[in-house]
């Protein structure tokens, strides 16, 4: 289920994949020995961290069009979001309790 090797995981990637007590870890551990075992929430894991990169902003320039194709990506969903909202505040929604239990037999 997981690969044997991860080269060049960012701390967030790794903290979202493994738990971020796992990433903290990974990220104290000493450059080319081995370390563990590490605890994640798929078990316990041995961890030889062989070298960081220190981390740095893209230029703008650079990434210009995936930032304007993700701002345009939030404000759609966060206009689809606020148009659901108030076609749902038009409607009440009545449940009746025999007509649910019935339903839920099925």
């Amino acid at each position: 289920m997981l690969p044997g090797r991860i080269e060049n995981a960012a701390q967030d990637l790794i903290a979202r994949d493994f738990g971020t007590g796992f990433a903290g870890e990974v990220e104290a551990a000493p450059l080319g020995q081995w370390s563990g075992p590490i605890a994640s929430s798929f078990g316990a894991h041995l961890v030889r961290v062989t070298a960081r990169t220190p981390t740095a902003l893209p230029e703008l320039d650079r990434i210009r069009r995936i930032v304007a194709r993700e701002w345009e990506n939030e404000r759609r969903t966060n206009s689809r979001t606020d148009s659901y909202r108030k076609l749902r505040s038009q409607y009440t929604v009545v449940i009746e309790a025999k007509k649910l239990a019935s339903l839920a037999a099925r």
